[in-house]
Parts: structure tokens; sequence; C-alpha cells
């Protein structure tokens, strides 16, 4: 992802590019925001605390869900992103992504739960709730972004529990705009 405006603009560019190639093979694609340790440097460096884990062997971090700086750069890249290619023609569905993610996209985020919850120094310790209002708030702009586009929740335990996902499709199963993806059956 891109951290600076102009970099906003190069990738903008670039899922553009992607999708009128793909538009003029008459296929339709998925757009999914990379999320996780794959955020830009400068959006992670500006978090309040960064929780560290391994995936595939190497060292990883994340920002929490609820941070605001975190929030404030991922809800406008939505923005940004929806503005652009909400009613693209080659655009079959855009994939909900948070930051609690192991591998960049999927809703898994196999991470310490304890270390997930921890406080920024002089910070009360967050909750659940925490994690579901972020995560709702997420999805609330996903749909008020690409109001013309299906959204996919691929959904995964977290910490052994499903809250925040079936929040999120609770939040939104009514509005036929969110969808589930059936391909997530291995936890």
């Amino acid at each position: 992802l891109c951290g600076t405006s102009a970099q906003m603009d190069c990738l903008l560019d670039k899922i553009e590019q992607t999708l009128n190639g793909a538009q003029a093979r008459n296929l339709k694609v998925a757009l999914a925001v990379s999320d996780g340790d794959r955020i830009p440097s400068d959006v992670k460096s500006s978090c309040e605390r960064l929780i560290p884990f391994t995936f595939q062997g190497s060292a990883a971090t994340l920002c929490q869900p609820w941070d605001p700086h975190y929030l404030e750069y991922k809800l406008a890249l939505i923005q940004a992103l929806g503005q652009r290619f909400d009613k693209h023609a080659a655009l079959a569905h855009v994939y909900f992504t948070g930051s609690c993610t192991t591998n960049g996209f999927e809703g898994h985020c196999r991470i310490d739960e304890s270390q997930f919850y921890a406080a920024a120094p002089g910070q009360p310790a967050y909750t659940l709730q925490d994690f579901k209002n972020a995560y709702l708030t997420l999805l609330d702009a996903y749909r008020s972004a690409f109001a013309d586009t299906p959204i996919t929740l691929e959904l995964h335990s977290i910490f052994e529990q499903t809250d925040v996902w079936e929040a999120l499709w609770n939040s939104a199963r009514d509005s036929k705009q969110v969808g589930l993806a059936p391909w997530w059956c291995a936890e």
C-alpha cells in the first residue's frame, strides 16, 4: 500500500490499469487491500503500539485495529478506492480486510491474544468490544465507499472465537451488500 498522497495516486492508477485490462478481456476481479504487516511503514511507525508475531518463519508486526492512526489511514484508503472503482465494470467484489490478519488478507489472526489487547503505555487495556467496534467501523466504511459493489467477508476464528465476524455479519446481512466467503474451513 501507499503512505503518501503521491504513492496513493500511483496505487490507484495501478489498480485502474489492472481493472481496465480485466475489463478488456471480459474478466471480473476481486479487490483486496493488504493489511496487517503489509501496511505502509509510515503508517506503522505512527501507530501507538505494534503487535509482534511470526508468519512463515519471519518476524512481523501489525497495528491494533482501534489505533486512531491506523484507522485514519485505512478509512481514507477505502474511501479513495470506492470513489474511483465502485462502479467499475470489472470489479466483481471487494474483499474485507482489517489489521488483525496474519498473512495480510485473510481473516485469521494467529497472534498472542494477551499482546493484542495490551494497552499502549499510559492507556487502558482494550477489549473484545473495542475490536468489534473497530471492525464495524471498517465494514461501514467499505459499505459506504462501495455502495454498488458486493463486499466479501471471510470468516475465521480469532482467539478461538467468532465474535468479531458474527458482529460484522449481523450488522450487514440484511443489506444484501455483504456476502460470506465459503472457502474457509480449516479452523
